[in-house]
């Protein structure tokens, strides 16, 4: 997804396409639905953020804008309740 690398899920933070913002953290259990993941380093969501086009795990394209409001709210929370930091 964004550095094109692989990893466990539980490595991952994962997302889903959401109607009003664009993307959305996506809860541990209980959401369904098409989902992708990132990896939870800064390098990641930099790659991320400056693709355009198709997220084919969504099966929807995402400009640039919503990619970059969803960094920061991932920024914003690095280390709070949604997601820990990678140890």
């Amino acid at each position: 997804m964004g550095c094109g690398e692989r990893g466990a899920q539980r490595e991952l933070v994962r997302f889903q396409a959401d109607s009003r913002s664009g993307l959305a953290l996506a809860p541990e259990s209980g959401r369904r639905g098409r989902s992708a993941y990132l990896h939870r380093r800064e390098s990641c969501w930099q790659r991320f953020a400056t693709r355009k086009g198709l997220v084919r795990s969504l099966r929807r394209s995402v400009d640039r804008s919503t990619r970059g409001t969803f960094v920061a709210l991932l920024r914003e929370d690095e280390g709070g309740t949604q997601f820990g930091k990678e140890e």
